[in-house]
């Protein structure tokens, strides 16, 4: 193997190192996101049930926001 070859290689190997530790932070830090904010959906919905002041269902809260959600994104999406 010349030398220029083992840098060459050893070059893309760093390289391709560096990415992958890159991606797996960025999907890490996307998953630490999402599981804060469905802590806070948790948190809502438990909130609502205990304290307001009529009984609702979980089905029709959940329903409700899922509904919400997705009317939010345009008026053809529908669940």
């Amino acid at each position: 193997m010349t030398k220029k070859f083992a840098i060459v290689l050893s070059s893309i190997l760093a390289v391709f190192s560096f990415t992958t530790l890159a991606i797996s932070q960025i999907d890490r830090k996307t998953k630490d996101d999402l599981y804060s904010q469905i802590e806070l959906y948790s948190y809502t919905l438990t909130t609502i049930q205990e304290d307001y002041v009529d009984e609702i269902p979980s089905k029709d809260l959940i329903y409700g926001s899922l509904k919400g959600m997705l009317q939010s994104l345009d008026p053809h999406s529908q669940f």
